[in-house]
Formats: structure tokens, sequence, C-alpha cells
């Protein structure tokens, strides 16, 4: 028997490669690689013992399959973008990337789960968020054709809008109250999508009069995918 290939995850019913993948992300976003075994993985898939060994071969490389599924989602949706938004002004592009990257982790709050969970300790997990980072990053460049040196303002201030997307979702049993709304909820991530976008760019407007907000962040990503 010839053992299935497993790509990106698949919408629609899934296989059992596909559930394994969608568990994985689940509990590698919230317990960790060494914190989750092969078994609960399968186990929240519910599929039969030893299925992750038959279609992965080991837990790293369901770890990698998973992670690439996922990041393969959000190069997608920027490539989408880079290519709709070649012929509208610098401050709509940025604008409509902020807008889509918050509304990405509304969908996958393990996606800034998982880089919180591995970026703070050097290792093969980390360097291959780092590849898909760059990859993610280099199209922001690429839309205003910016590079240079990031400021240490600079650099913290669009750390917090990333964190802020990403962490409004990933952190939702504190979030939630605090909002007084559902994450997941259509309105609340349009309000705050758009909340965001605009505090981010009012903010660099106020605090760099040197440079306009949008140059700011396009060479904040750029810089970064070097």
């Amino acid at each position: 028997m010839t053992t299935p290939t497993v790509g990106t995850i698949t919408k629609g019913h899934p296989g059992t490669g596909d559930r394994l993948l969608r568990a994985a992300l689940e509990a590698f976003a919230t317990a960790g690689f060494e914190g989750t075994s092969a078994r609960q993985i399968e186990r929240m898939a519910g599929v039969e013992r030893g299925l992750v060994g038959y279609h992965f071969g080991t837990k790293q490389e369901l770890w990698n399959r998973a992670v690439d599924a996922l990041f393969e989602q959000y190069a997608t949706e920027l490539e989408t973008l880079r290519i709709a938004l070649r012929d509208v002004s610098k401050r709509e592009r940025v604008s409509a990337m902020l807008m889509a990257y918050a509304r990405f982790n509304a969908r996958n709050p393990q996606f800034y789960r998982i880089l919180v969970i591995e970026g703070h300790v050097k290792s093969e997990r980390s360097e291959r968020l780092i590849r898909h980072l760059r990859r993610a990053m280099s199209v922001f460049s690429d839309l205003a054709e910016l590079s240079g040196p990031i400021p240490v303002e600079t650099a913290i201030r669009w750390l917090q809008v990333i964190g802020a997307a990403g962490a409004v979702y990933s952190l939702s049993a504190l979030t939630e109250p605090t909002f007084g709304a559902r994450m997941e909820d259509a309105a609340f991530v349009d309000r705050f999508a758009a909340a965001l976008t605009r505090i981010a760019l009012e903010e660099s407007a106020h605090t760099s009069a040197a440079q306009d907000p949008e140059e700011e962040l396009v060479m904040f990503f750029g810089a970064a995918g070097e």
C-alpha cells in the first residue's frame, strides 16, 4: 500500500490526513511541540492509533506539515492582495494588508500562538517559522519597493500592531470579557480590524513627521524579510 500524500489543509469534508493536520495545529498551538504527543493528536482527530506515523512518519514532520499548511494559507492571501492592490495608493495597500492580517488571525488564532510558543527558543522549528515569515514580509517590501534600516521606535510600534492583531484572538478567554463580544463575531472582526488599522496609521503619523507611516511600515516589514 502506498502512503498517501497530504498537502495543505483542504476545505469541506476532511480525510484522515487533513483531520490530523487540523488537530495537530490546535494541539501544538495550545501545548507546544514538546507538550503534545502523537496519540493525543490522534484522539483529537478521532482516528485510530498509529495513523500519525502512517501519514506523516514522525511528530516533527506532522508539525512541519501543519505549520506549512497554515502559512501557505496566509501566503496565498497575501499574494492575492499583492496582485489586486497593484494600482492603488500606498496608504490603501498598507491599510488592506493590516485589515487582512487582523482577519486572518481571527480565523486562525493558532497562527500567533505558535509564533509565541516557538519564538522564544532557537530551534529547527523556529528556523522554519522564520523562513515562512520572510516569505510573507517580502510581499510588503515588494508592494512599495522600499528597504532601509529600522528605527527602534518604528520596530516597537509595528511589533505592537502585529502583537495586538494576534493576541486579541489568541487570548480570547481574557479579551472576550474585556471587549464584551465574541471574538469570532464577523461584526467585531471588521470593527477591530478597522480600528487597528486606523490606530496604526494615525500613531505613525503623530510620531514620525519626517517619514510617512505607510513607508515606515513597509520599510519595517521589508527589512525584516532580508
